[in-house]
């Protein structure tokens, strides 16, 4: 399929995923785990965090069975919140979940996923991972000396992708 020639609005980056579980400290559990952190617990949810981003990178809500909600995608600006508001079936614009300096729109595409259009500030958060000691051509800092990172699980920086999936990839194609 060809791309749309004017797009209402191109997203740039992954924002967060949402999820359903029936049991949150198992899914805390596993997501601290994989190496998000910080867990915010809210009424009905946990919001967790990776080192820079978005707000929160993973939202996940108490429900009776587990499911895929649906993404969240920055927009480069508040007028394509505008832009994507004005559609039919979209939400008003709202303060994006978990993320008080952020505002979205939520809509849902014909697979029933509900797609966060998100706009907000964008993250200044330096990288908080210990530099190994490494020589360079000029400088040996490390000779015959082994060395190893923490026993800890990695941080995760930002969400980089996500991936859908569509039993009918033509129900979904424009």
């Amino acid at each position: 399929l060809a791309r749309a020639v004017e797009p209402i609005a191109r997203a740039y980056d992954a924002a967060s995923v949402t999820f359903e579980r029936p049991d949150l400290e198992e899914a805390v559990r596993f997501l601290c785990d994989f190496g998000l952190g910080r867990p915010r617990y809210v009424s009905g949810g946990v919001y967790l965090y990776a080192e820079a981003g978005y707000g929160p990178s993973v939202i996940v809500r108490q429900a009776k069975s587990a499911r895929f909600v649906g993404p969240g995608l920055m927009v480069s600006s508040r007028d394509d919140l505008v832009a994507l508001s004005g559609l039919p079936g979209a939400s008003a614009i709202g303060q994006a979940e978990g993320w008080p300096e952020g505002e979205e729109v939520r809509l849902t595409d014909p697979a029933d996923f509900i797609v966060r259009a998100v706009y907000g500030p964008r993250p200044n958060v330096p990288a908080v991972r210990e530099r190994l000691a490494h020589n360079t051509h000029d400088a040996a800092i490390r000779v015959n000396a082994g060395q190893r990172p923490p026993q800890r699980p990695s941080s995760v920086l930002r969400l980089g992708h996500l991936v859908l999936g569509t039993v009918d990839f033509f129900k979904t194609a424009r």
